[in-house]
């Protein structure tokens, strides 16, 4: 197993200090040891190597279930976001990623908010009138109907 330690490179992050890689082979044949190791040390995870590339991580139950939480916190924070503050924090990440070619929908003059309740209009409209069609090829087929009885 080789430890991946913050002397080695100082610009680690903290989730990093406790970092180790093996290869699958040595998991299998060290697992229990490993499990040990693990729960003496939580915050110690294993990365799992199958031909050199990252496959897999073995972390602790206490280590997993902090993760878990701290996901299901930054999930329901995320659910709290109203819709223009999602857009304006994707386009943050979009303008981290992209640089500065990127310009925000307000600086376009897109107004998300406007766009949503007119399109909710445009909706409303559209079920009105298929509201209003539905009535009258009922009143047709009624009137089929009677047609064919006085025929019949």
């Amino acid at each position: 197993m080789t430890p991946l330690k913050s002397t080695q490179n100082p610009s680690l992050n903290a989730l990093e200090e406790q970092l180790e890689f093996s290869n699958v082979t040595n998991v299998r044949e060290k697992l229990l040891p490993l499990m040990d190791r693990l729960q003496e040390n939580p915050p110690l995870r294993m990365i799992i190597l199958k031909h050199g590339a990252p496959q897999a991580v073995l972390m602790s139950y206490q280590t997993y279930d902090t993760l878990k939480k701290l996901v299901d916190t930054l999930v329901k924070n995320n659910d709290a976001l109203t819709q223009q503050q999602r857009v304006d924090a994707a386009y943050a990440r979009l303008r981290a990623e992209r640089g500065s070619s990127v310009r925000p929908a307000a600086e376009i003059g897109v107004n998300l908010d406007a766009q949503v309740e007119a399109a909710k209009v445009i909706l409303n409209e559209l079920q009105n009138m298929l509201a209003e069609s539905q009535t009258k090829i009922q009143k047709l087929d009624r009137v089929l109907v009677q047609e064919r009885t006085v025929a019949g």
